[in-house]
Order: structure tokens, then C-alpha cells, then sequence
């Protein structure tokens, strides 16, 4: 045998004994041959792959429309409702709606019998028709006019004092911010009855309260003084007769009281009422003496003392003779009745500003000009003490309220807050800011009904003149009767204001709508007896309030159902981008978002909701046009626009990277990328503005997309029934460089924006 047959048999002895093995040791042999053909494709596919340049995805950038919005969701409510009540008591005679039912501001919705009233006032207008008639006729009096001097005085101080105090309290009805600011709170609405409170910042102690109201009250005083001294720079004739003398010339100086600037008629009483005084004195002294002689006692002391009396006596007598006759006052008159010689003055120190009669005129009582002073100095006094007045009155506003009509902050004081209220009572007529308004100093914010202070200021004003008439026609010894004329028409002006008062109570005998709407409530009918009550409103779109339910005493509701709101609230992270005015696309479960309703922020409350650590802030979006589809109480989702860029250049957002602190793309120059500084803008999450760096021509890589390849024949591994299925298919699909990719739509406005 030859050693290639030899060969040959080894051969077929080795492939025998695997053949033999791999039939006794089929799952073995299997796995062998498995691994050794995977060992083979992988090692062809190595040495068949190389390695391929990436391909990018571009974008040029464009110009579009970019919004940014917030997202919230909130419950409709009603923007307006009205609760109303009679304010005249009676019996309904008259009911002209029913629930359901439109009105249109001033429809009279129900009425009470008007009788009692109509006869109340028929009586009012009798009464003032025999006042006026009285007056007409100047009824006399049966009685002395002889006066006591210092109780007339007291008298006018008095009533004057009352005046101004009347005149303070009207002018409390408007309230003025004493702050620049803005409104915090508001704690009552129009219609409320307002009790006093003080507006401040501290609770004061009861010592504290005292002097602030002392404070105020001696400040009104000067301010009263210096009104009645204003008053007085123009001097009417006190009496009926003819000018004899004329003393001084336009420009001189007077100083009232002095002997060089005359007496005025005030003066001379002053002077009697001297006399009067020394009188008494020289009178009770010489008792005392004669006492004394009588008893035998020493009588050294009495006798200087009765001395000293009646040269008192002497000079006081002198004073008055020397200020009848010739003292020179302003000007002497020579009363028409007594037909003595009077000297005139003003009654306050001046430079005299006109003269206004020459000897020999004639003059009448309260109804002849004789001169005017400058009034320059006078009312800036008045200035000065009104400023002084205001101050103690602010210093007095410092003492918080829970129950005060509002809170603002004080931008003067690093925006503190502090509570602001009327200084009187009444019913709120009008308020002329909401929350969140801007506010300044001197601005005014609120109003009562001034009625009440209007008729005791007219009342006061009334008693004041006829403590005037009583003084002037005062301390004639013995003197004739005279005509209580002061006295009669202040019947006359009681008797307006009566007749005005019951006017207005048979006005309010008719219940009004204050607004237009529907009548949701009606709770009174025909022969019901009601009772006075005030009109209140317990929504509108000015309140952070989010209640629409009616009063207890509410015996009629009225609510504007053509102008709703959405209530909603918004994170403190988003609050800041939402502003008033801004608009809003509004879509409601119960109707669908199919159809969309725009809108737009009408209040942003200032004031925040903490639950559960997680702040939000109230905001509400008017609805701009109300269907029947709407109603109260549906939810309803708001998409807010709280930023619009028109023709910004924009990229998609994926491809803005950052490094450093700052922001990059990458764009394709000759088929490489290259990095570009950008500065960013608004963004809406899928596209992005590009402020600097970038243009329109540019090829902004979005993404990158890395592969490799295959070369060569097929695997032989084919060929054993492994992997013959991928053979041929690319999994590594890519896009050409340089192409580029459609950006994702913009968010757009809703319609109707």
C-alpha cells in the first residue's frame, strides 16, 4: 500500500469517526457546527465592512408667528347680579314681572301703596306753605329783645362749631386715598351700611384715641375761625342810617381791637357790657362799705376797693363815649332809629382793599357794602391750619379695622399696608375703584349717600344765622319789640327739608332695576307688607368674591345674563405672564371643544391662596359674546395669549444646544458642521427664536444620523441557512446631507383674536 492511500484512508477514518460521533452525539455536533459558522460570518463581516461619513438632517430658519400662552381651567359665574329690597315700609300694590322676565335700568319692577305717603307729603307741603306765609307777614314776637351778651356770644361760638362739624362730617362722606397705592381688599359693597371705623396701621389705646380727637377738634376750630375771619374781610352795614365820617383811604392798614384802628360795632357792645361789669362791681362794693361802716369795722380796704370800682366805672363809661362819638372806625354811621353816631369796623386785622361809600350816603342794615379787606393773608392762614387739620385727622387714620371698607398699601412706605374708612356713618353710594386698582393721593375711592349731612348741614347753617341776627340785635336796654325773623325762616328751611324728605320716601315707594337683566328671584306679591331695606350687589366683575348666591333680606334679584366670567386660578409660576386685557381662547366640557369662545382677563387677584404649601392667584376672563349654550356654573378650559411675536426668525428647538452657560447650533458649511453662537427668544417648545447669529440662509443641522457598510460577496454563511434573511436589506436608512426637515406649526390664536 502507498503512502498516498495510506492518506486517503486516515482521511475517510477521520471523517467516519465524526460522522459516527456526530450520529451518536446529534444535539453536540449541532452546536458545534452552529458555532463554527457564526465564528466564519463574523469573521467575513469584519473583514468586509468600512467605515461611512454621518448624514444630517437640516432646517433653514424661517420667519413666523410665534405665541406663548397659559393654560387654565374654571367654573362660568355671573358677571353682574343685583340684590334689591324696598327702602320705603307699606303694602305691594303693584308686582310688573315675574322671574324670567328682562328690565332694562329704571323699569319699576314693583310698587307699595303710595297713600300714606302722598298724604305724609301733602302735609309736609301745607306746613311749609304757613311757614313761608309767616315769614311774609313778619310775625311779632310779644317779647323783650334784651339779651344777655355773653350767652349770644356763646351762642354763635357754639352754633358755629356745630356748623363746622356738620360741614366736616358732609365732606367725610367722600373718601380720599391719603396714600399713593394700590386697592388690596374691599371688604363692602355698594348698597352696605358703613359704621364708623378709623383708618390706620396700629390699634391705638383709649389715650391715644382722646388726643387725636382733641387734636382734630382744636384744629377745626382754627379752621372755623379762619373761615369766619374770611368772612368778615367784607363789612356790611350792621345798621340802617347815614354815613358821617369815612377814616380810612384804600391801602391803610387796620388792626382790629386796637384804639388806633377804631371801634368796630362789636367793640361798642363790648365796651356796654364794661360798663355793665363796673357797674355791678361798684355796686357790690359800696354794700360792702356801707356793711362795714354800719358794724363799726375798719373800712381802709373797702374804701380803695370802692375807689378802684368807680374809676373802672368812670373809664369804662369814657371808652364807650369816646368810641360813640369819635372813634375812628372804618367809618360812623348815624343810626336812623336812635340817631346817635356809631363807629363801624371790621371785625379782623387788614389792609383795606376797597372803600365803597363816601360821606352822606345812605346805608341799610346787612344789605349796604361799606369796604373789603385784602384777603391774601387770611386765607393762607386758613391754608396753614386746613393743612394741620388734615394732618391730625391722617394721624387719627392710623389704627386698623378688621372692619374697615378697604386695605391698600402705601407705596410711601415700602408698600405697607393699612386699612382705609369713612370717618361717618351711612349707606355706600358709590365706590369708584376695585381690587387691584393703581390709586393716588387725593383720589377719590368711595362715597355715602350724603343726604342725612346735607339736611343737618342746612339745619346747622340755619341755627348759625340766627344766633347772628340774635347778636347783632342784641343788648338794647328796654327796647321795642322786633321781628323774630330769624326764627321764621329757619321754619321755612325746616320745612323744606321735611317736605324733601318725605318726597323722597314716596320715591322710594317704586322698587327700580338698577341695572339691565333678568329677574331671577322674586319673593313678594300683591298685598305683601314690606320693610325698608337697602339695594345691595353681591357679585360683579371688580370683586374677588366668587359668590352668586342672593341675601336673606334680597327680596328681588336681578342678574345681567348676557355678561358672564370664568373663574379660574393660576400658579404663582405662571401669574406673572398673565396680564389684564390680554385675550383668551375659552372651550366648556359640557359644549365641546369643537367650539371655541374668546375672552379676555378682567381681574387678577392681587391676593394670593396658599393650600397645602401650593400658591395660586384668582383671575377672571370676561366672555366677549354669551349664547344660549352658556350657563352659570359649566367648566370650561382657557388657553391665555400672554405673548405674540409677528416675523421672528425661528429654528426647530431640538436643534439649540448648550455649553458653557450659553447656546449653540450647528449648521453645514461644504458638508461639515460647524458650531454658531446664537442668542435665544421667546420659545414655545417646539420651535425657537433666534434673536442673533443666525439667517435665513443657513443650513441648521436638526439631528445626525452615523452608519457603515457592507462590501463584498455574501456571507458563506448563507450557504449553511444562517442569516440568509438579512441578506440584502439596509437597516441604516439616511438622509442625504443638506436636506432639510418641515418644522412643527406654531400655536396659533384662537379665532376670533
Amino acid at each position: 500500500m502507498t503512502k498516498f492511500q495510506q492518506f486517503i484512508n486516515t482521511i475517510k477514518n477521520f471523517f467516519l469517526k465524526i460522522k459516527i460521533f456526530a450520529w451518536s452525539h446529534k444535539i453536540i455536533s449541532v452546536i458545534l457546527l452552529v458555532l463554527i459558522g457564526l465564528g466564519l460570518y463574523f469573521a467575513y463581516n469584519s473583514l468586509n465592512t468600512k467605515s461611512v461619513k454621518p448624514t444630517y438632517t437640516t432646517a433653514n430658519p424661517s420667519f413666523q408667528t410665534l405665541n406663548d400662552s397659559v393654560t387654565a381651567s374654571g367654573t362660568v359665574a355671573l358677571s353682574n347680579l343685583r340684590n334689591l329690597n324696598f327702602r320705603s315700609a307699606g303694602i305691594v300694590d303693584k308686582v310688573n314681572f315675574k322671574v324670567s322676565d328682562k328690565v332694562k335700568a329704571g323699569d319699576v319692577i314693583a310698587s307699595i301703596n303710595p297713600k300714606d305717603l302722598e298724604n305724609t307729603l301733602a302735609q309736609s307741603k301745607s306746613a311749609l306753605k304757613q311757614a313761608q306765609n309767616n315769614a311774609s307777614n313778619r310775625l311779632i314776637q310779644n317779647v323783650p329783645t334784651q339779651y344777655d351778651l355773653a350767652n349770644l356770644q356763646e351762642s354763635v361760638k357754639t352754633s358755629e362749631i356745630k356748623l363746622a362739624t356738620d360741614q366736616f362730617n358732609l365732606e367725610q362722606t367722600t373718601l380720599k386715598s391719603p396714600v399713593n397705592g394700590s386697592i388690596v381688599t374691599i371688604n363692602n359693597q355698594v348698597g352696605d351700611q358703613i359704621t364708623t371705623v378709623n383708618a390706620s396701621t396700629g390699634l391705638p389705646t383709649d389715650i391715644d384715641k382722646l388726643t387725636q380727637e382733641n387734636n382734630i377738634k382744636t384744629a377745626q376750630s382754627k379752621v372755623t375761625q379762619d373761615k369766619s375771619n374770611l368772612e368778615q374781610v367784607t363789612l356790611m352795614s350792621p345798621i340802617s342810617g347815614k354815613v358821617v365820617a369815612v377814616n380810612y383811604k384804600e391801602g391803610d392798614q387796620v388792626t382790629t381791637g386796637s384804639t388806633s384802628s377804631s371801634t368796630s360795632i362789636y367793640d361798642l357792645n363790648n365796651l356796654k357790657e364794661s360798663i355793665k361789669t363796673a357797674q355791678n362791681k361798684v355796686n357790690s362794693d359800696q354794700v360792702a362799705y356801707d356793711k362795714a361802716v354800719t358794724l363799726g369795722q375798719d373800712t381802709t380796704n373797702l374804701t380803695t376797693s370802692l375807689n378802684q370800682s368807680k374809676s373802672s366805672l368812670n373809664q369804662a363809661n369814657n371808652n364807650l363815649e369816646k368810641a360813640l362819638n369819635t372813634g375812628p372806625g372804618f367809618v360812623v354811621i348815624r343810626n336812623g332809629q336812635t340817631g346817635e353816631n356809631q363807629s363801624v369796623n371790621f371785625g379782623v386785622a387788614g389792609k383795606i382793599k376797597t372803600v365803597n361809600v363816601i360821606v352822606g350816603n345812605e346805608v341799610k342794615n346787612g344789605e349796604s357794602l361799606l369796604g373789603t379787606l385784602d384777603p391774601t393773608t387770611l386765607q393762607n392762614q386758613l391754608e396753614q391750619d386746613q393743612a394741620t387739620l388734615d394732618l391730625a385727622i391722617a394721624n387719627a387714620q392710623k389704627a386698623p379695622n378688621t372692619n374697615a371698607l378697604m386695605v391698600v398699601t402705601n407705596d410711601e412706605n415700602g408698600g405697607k399696608q393699612q386699612n382705609l374708612s369713612f370717618l361717618v356713618t351711612g349707606r355706600l353710594q358709590e365706590l369708584k375703584v376695585k381690587v387691584g386698582d393703581k390709586i393716588s393721593k387725593g383720589q377719590e375711592i368711595a362715597k355715602l349717600d350724603p343726604t342725612t349731612y346735607q339736611n343737618q348741614l342746612e339745619l346747622s347753617k340755619s341755627s348759625v344765622n340766627q344766633s347772628k341776627n340774635n347778636l347783632a340785635n342784641r343788648y338794647v336796654a328796654n327796647a321795642p319789640t322786633k321781628y323774630d325773623l330769624s326764627n321764621l325762616d329757619e321754619s321755612v328751611n325746616n320745612a323744606k327739608i321735611k317736605v324733601d324728605t318725605d318726597q323722597q320716601n314716596l320715591d322710594n315707594a317704586q322698587m327700580k332695576s338698577p341695572i339691565d337683566g333678568t329677574i331671577t328671584t322674586l319673593k313678594i306679591a300683591q298685598g305683601d307688607s314690606v320693610s325698608t331695606g337697602n339695594i345691595s350687589s353681591q357679585t360683579d366683575s371688580t370683586s374677588s368674591s366668587t359668590s352668586s348666591s342672593i341675601t336673606n333680606t334680597a327680596i328681588v334679584v336681578v342678574a345681567d345674563l348676557d355678561h358672564m366670567v370664568v373663574n379660574a386660578t393660576v400658579g404663582e409660576t405662571e401669574i406673572a405672564k398673565i396680564k389684564l386685557g390680554q385675550l383668551s381662547q375659552i372651550t366648556f366640557d359640557a359644549i365641546g371643544s369643537q367650539k371655541q369662545y374668546v375672552g379676555k382677563v378682567d381681574f387678577i387677584d392681587p391676593n394670593p391662596t396658599i393650600t397645602s404649601n401650593v400658591v395660586s392667584y384668582s383671575i377672571k376672563i370676561a366672555i366677549n359674546k354669551i349664547d344660549e349654550s352658556i350657563k352659570p356654573g359649566m367648566s370650561a378650559t382657557l388657553t391665555i395669549i400672554t405673548q405674540t411675536k409677528d416675523n421672528v426668525l425661528t429654528v426647530p428647538s431640538a436643534a439649540i444646544k448648550t455649553a458653557n452657560g450659553g447656546n449653540y447650533v450647528q449648521i453645514l458649511v461644504n458638508g461639515e458642521p460647524q458650531n454658531i453662537t446664537v442668542t435665544t427668544g421667546l420659545s414655545t417648545g417646539t420651535l425657537t427664536e433666534i434673536t442673533n447669529g443666525l439667517t435665513e440662509s443657513d443650513n441648521v443641522i436638526t439631528s445626525t444620523i452615523t452608519s457603515t457598510s457592507k462590501t463584498g460577496t455574501q456571507s458563506a454563511l448563507t450557504s449553511l441557512g444562517i442569516g440568509g434573511g438579512a441578506g440584502g436589506r439596509n437597516t441604516n436608512r439616511t438622509t442625504t446631507s443638506g436636506g432639510s426637515t418641515n418644522s412643527a406649526p406654531t400655536p396659533q390664536a384662537p379665532p376670533g383674536f
